[in-house]
């Protein structure tokens, strides 16, 4: 499954009948092992996939199948064709970026050749609920890039 940072797949439960699927960001990066996606459970489809994939109610079966479609977009790809760049994200729209900064984070290591010198990234996130999801993402991030390319801002 190829993909680049920041594009998205369309999502589909064969426990919930496979004629409807739904849109979601991959918030891994491309480097990355397994692929991620981050879905808030706020709308009736969502919901019923939490309770769906809920450790709970697997135990008595197998995990139910989920087919991909895509993937989608282009992708933010063009951060590092610029000296600095500023990436700006509000709210659940910080998805993208997940990917995106973990994958700036593992060319900083590898030490890349890039043009980009420093990456500004800036987050207004409404509640505290909002940014603990994201926590372990950043401190990966802080942890991987060894050139100090990334600069994270939260509001």
């Amino acid at each position: 499954f190829d993909y680049k940072s920041g594009q998205w797949v369309r999502v589909s439960c064969a426990a919930q009948g496979m004629d409807e699927y739904h849109p979601f960001t991959l918030s891994s990066a491309p480097h990355e092992e397994h692929l991620s996606l981050h879905i808030r459970a706020v709308g009736p489809w969502t919901l019923r996939l939490r309770r769906t994939y809920n450790p709970e109610n697997v135990k008595e079966h197998a995990w139910p199948k989920i087919f991909l479609d895509g993937p989608y977009g282009e992708g933010h790809q063009d951060w590092y064709r610029f000296e600095v760049a500023v990436l700006v994200g509000g709210g659940i729209g910080v998805t993208p970026f997940a990917s995106i900064l973990k994958d700036i984070a593992e060319k900083s290591r590898r030490k890349e050749k890039i043009n980009c010198k420093k990456v500004y990234f800036l987050w207004v996130t409404r509640t505290q609920k909002n940014f603990e999801w994201m926590t372990d993402i950043i401190r990966q991030v802080e942890e991987t890039d060894t050139r100090d390319l990334v600069s994270i801002h939260i509001f």
